[in-house]
């Protein structure tokens, strides 16, 4: 993990997304509360903590349809992590897979919950009867994924994706994802998240071009940067090249490179 402070916004870089538990770690340290978490990321990454270990050790079943008695293996395991050591989080880490960081961190106290900006996962957590969002489990809200701005294409195409992924951090982009999430946010009796301490955490695969973060106005974007209490970057070099729309010949150091600038910029 590095560790960089950029116009006084501390800024944690690993390479491997779930390799940020250690920074979310080291981050609640120095609150006296669990923050949320915004994510910005092509995929969800709202897999249960420890399923891959619970499985691979036999553990768990995952033919036995027991998911009540699975969730409370995982609960055992995130009972293992405190943030205050550094051990238990070593020894999460090495016990991880892939997309199962989140849900780690929320159910050891570490995130309070969060909202995930992605690619993916086109409706958020369903309403009820009332009209209101209930509880998502784990406890991220997908915020609703829908297309670029404007685009009233039906079914969409490669080239809608092509437009979706420019508008990644466009303030008109951002500003309705915002709009979505205090509309699921009173779920946990927040009105604004932007009043709450957040953690803002970037994959680099939430880029899939040189357009998608040289956004035209990134005004909303700049704003959810001052206002987070740290930024945590993902690299994912592997997952950069696979998201990139073809014939682009971005990378994740130019990916990091660029983000850099614009923590940088929105300082000033």
């Amino acid at each position: 993990m590095i560790v960089e402070n950029i116009g006084g916004k501390p800024v944690y870089i690993v390479t491997k997304h779930h390799n940020v538990l250690a920074a979310w770690a080291a981050i609640r340290q120095g609150l006296n509360k669990s923050p949320l978490l915004i994510t910005l990321d092509s995929h969800t990454d709202t897999r249960i903590a420890f399923t891959a270990f619970l499985c691979r050790t036999g553990k768990h079943d995952p033919t036995s349809g027991k998911f009540e008695a699975f969730l409370a293996l995982a609960n055992k395991e995130c009972g293992k992590i405190d943030f205050r050591e550094r051990e238990s989080i070593i020894n999460a880490i090495l016990c991880l897979a892939h997309d199962e960081h989140i849900d780690a961190a929320i159910r050891a106290g570490i995130l309070d919950h969060g909202y995930a900006i992605t690619y993916s996962g086109f409706s958020g957590t369903p309403k009820n009867y009332d009209g209101k969002y209930d509880e998502p489990t784990p406890k991220v809200f997908h915020v609703p994924a829908e297309c670029a701005i404007g685009c009233e294409a039906s079914p969409h195409d490669d080239a809608c994706h092509v437009e979706h992924s420019a508008q990644a951090v466009e303030s008109t982009y951002l500003q309705r994802k915002l709009e979505f999430i205090n509309e699921m946010s009173p779920t946990f009796g927040i009105a604004n998240v932007l009043d709450q301490p957040f953690i803002l955490d970037i994959d680099l695969d939430y880029f899939h071009s040189a357009k998608s973060i040289a956004p035209d106005d990134a005004q909303v974007f700049h704003d959810l940067i001052r206002r987070a209490v740290a930024i945590t970057i993902a690299t994912e070099p592997e997952y950069v090249q696979m998201c990139k729309i073809v014939g682009e010949a971005i990378n994740s150091e130019y990916l990091l490179a660029k983000l850099k600038d614009h923590v940088s910029n929105a300082q000033k």
